[in-house]
């Protein structure tokens, strides 16, 4: 039966998160077939014990583990992979601080069923600062560095130097790019077209990936706002500090550059620069000068221990 969905969750230490959102879809979705696939991406808590113990009995939930964290792209691929065995034709990918708030899901697959030109379809997200789903446009190089602190507070950028799609909030929006990449449904015979998640990425920039693969194909994104689903933004990885986080965003937006965008040296250059300054005067005007330097020892730990070569081998090939 190839109507059914597969919805994956995947877990890091944030067991808690998981059973709420499963809870919500529980709550929500009484109609449409669903498995989920709750995959525990080497999580070194009881995440993996007591997921077990808490959904044994649940025919439609299944427990998957990475036995390693290769990442965000990585773990989601390995949920995707399970449910493409039981021959989904749709893939929810749902973080673990994404709540329903109504049958999301199936307003979703109604959509994306009727506009046989869109490949995935996003809901209307609210988030505890009331910001809400955003539109995001294929990434260029100046694209990226006009969504940096400071530019990014600039009111009079061109709207083509935007990496962020400006829209009404009312009505089905149908365009070019990616939906947030916090809850959103995919045809999986697309999704799979475009290889799925680049596990070169190892967390953030997903999204922008994506926007990319699906050009090359020429299908479209959307957002159905009438779909509602809360995001609890960051929950799972603000625990990990700032360092983290910064890290891995910095990481990621480089690769992104180097592997889709086709930057050259003098860009590279320019991106080292911009980095170097503005992430040193984001930190000051965020925190305090001695958490910044805390932080910034954190990250210069990180890079010396090799992480940063070893997440992003695709950076040093010649």
């Amino acid at each position: 039966m190839k109507d059914k969905i597969g919805i994956i969750i995947l877990n890091y230490n944030s067991y808690e998160l998981v059973i709420k959102c499963v809870n919500s879809i529980i709550k929500h979705e009484k109609k449409t077939p669903y498995t989920i696939y709750i995959v525990d991406n080497a999580s070194t808590d009881e995440s993996l014990y007591k997921l077990r113990m808490k959904y044994s009995n649940f025919i439609n939930i299944k427990i998957i583990n990475t036995k390693i964290n290769g990442g965000y792209s990585y773990g989601n691929n390995c949920g995707i992979n399970e449910a493409k065995k039981d021959d989904v034709k749709y893939v929810v990918i749902a973080n673990p601080d994404t709540y329903l708030e109504n049958n999301a899901i199936s307003i979703l697959l109604e959509f994306i069923e009727k506009n046989k030109n869109v490949s995935i379809a996003g809901p209307e997200l609210r988030q505890p600062d009331n910001q809400k789903q955003f539109a995001r446009k294929k990434a260029t190089f100046w694209r990226v560095i006009f969504d940096k602190f400071p530019f990014r507070y600039i009111k009079r950028i061109p709207i083509n130097l935007k990496r962020t799609i400006e829209w009404e909030g009312k009505g089905n929006f149908i365009f070019d790019g990616m939906v947030a990449g916090c809850f959103f449904v995919v045809r999986i015979d697309d999704f799979s077209c475009i290889g799925l998640f680049d596990e070169d990425i190892f967390l953030y920039y997903e999204e922008d990936v994506i926007a990319y693969n699906l050009s090359k194909i020429g299908k479209k994104a959307a957002i159905v706002p009438e779909a509602k689903v809360f995001h609890d933004h960051s929950t799972s990885t603000k625990k990990e500090g700032m360092a983290f986080i910064y890290f891995y965003y910095r990481i990621s937006e480089f690769l992104l550059l180097c592997k889709y965008v086709h930057i050259n040296k003098l860009q590279k250059t320019i991106i080292y620069l911009t980095e170097i300054i503005w992430g040193f005067l984001y930190f000051v005007v965020k925190n305090r000068l001695l958490s910044s330097y805390v932080e910034f020892r954190k990250i210069l730990k990180m890079v010396n221990i090799g992480e940063y070569k070893k997440a992003n081998p695709i950076l040093y090939r010649k």
